[in-house]
């Protein structure tokens, strides 16, 4: 004679089985929650790829490709198909200072646009005139007219094309 477990202690046990999976689950979410709390850096940043010994790079505001201002003069006396200007603009700061570092991030869009308005109003001819220290000088006067709880000190251009 064959002995069939009750339908009764079968469902005791898929429920402490159940129950158990249950209580482990939730305990490795509440573990893993705390942990990350408590385990957060204070300097953390976003938009860093490098680092030197006492600052950071910024690089949030990424590649931009932007339009240049249409040539008015083309030799057919119509307006030229704008230039686009592939530019990359990255810059030093301190990663200390935090409320800095939080106000860089939050001024990435205005970064963008300033770079869009200026590239915008002139041409791909006078841009290939410009020495480049002219337009890092005019942008970083931009960026920092924005900027309220420090200032950027530098710019670099990772890229810096026009094409036509």
């Amino acid at each position: 004679m064959k002995i069939r477990p009750q339908a009764s202690s079968v469902l005791n046990i898929t429920y402490w089985v159940l129950l158990g999976l249950f209580l482990c689950l939730a305990a490795f979410i509440l573990g893993g929650t705390i942990y990350s709390f408590f385990s957060r850096s204070e300097s953390a940043t976003p938009f860093v790829f490098s680092d030197t010994a006492d600052s950071r790079i910024f690089t949030g505001i990424g590649r931009l490709r932007l339009p240049a201002s249409p040539a008015i003069d083309s030799p057919t006396g119509a307006d030229a198909d704008p230039a686009t200007v592939i530019i990359s603009i990255t810059f030093p700061y301190i990663p200390e200072d935090l409320a800095f570092s939080e106000e860089l991030a939050t001024r990435v869009n205005d970064f963008r646009t300033i770079a869009r308005e200026y590239f915008s109003a002139h041409s791909a001819e006078e841009l290939r005139l410009m020495d480049e220290e002219i337009i890092k000088n005019e942008m970083l006067q931009r960026f920092n007219s924005v900027l309220r709880l420090g200032k950027i000190e530098i710019l670099y251009f990772n890229d810096f094309l026009v094409i036509e």
